[in-house]
């Protein structure tokens, strides 16, 4: 199996793991069944499992069940895979991130940028704000 078999592969398994699509072996691609009932049941249970993050972060455990759907419904998930960049040391954002799952590496540039240095490790129910 080579390379791009591998990863187009993996975004094949992704995206019907997830349930976005189904394969249609006869046409070579994707039919989407995606109703106007199917997306707003879609988006109340991503809502429903944003709310129920949110409980478990220390930062948002005085907030009212109102207040967390709401919060809920404003917030954008954005997954990164092993190893990826967040952000960079220095770079202008104005955004918080919460850690759902996984383990994020903080780390400080030393030595003029040559090397990084391990400082913290965030974990799910964590979060990091950066503010440019």
């Amino acid at each position: 199996m080579n390379h791009k078999f591998k990863r187009a592969h993996s975004h094949l398994f992704c995206s019907a793991a997830r349930g976005y699509s189904a394969f249609d072996s006869r046409s070579n691609g994707f039919v989407t069944e995606d109703d106007l009932k199917r997306r707003e049941r879609k988006t109340g249970l991503e809502i429903d499992e944003r709310v129920e993050t949110l409980k478990k972060v220390e930062l948002f455990f005085t907030l009212t069940e109102e207040e967390r759907r709401a919060l809920a419904q404003r917030v954008r998930v954005a997954p990164f895979a092993r190893g990826e960049i967040m952000t960079h040391q220095g770079a202008q954002a104005h955004w918080l991130y919460v850690i759902i799952s996984g383990v994020a590496e903080v780390q400080l540039s030393v030595d003029g940028g040559e090397t990084s240095e391990k400082i913290a490790a965030l974990h799910s129910g964590d979060f990091s704000a950066k503010a440019g």
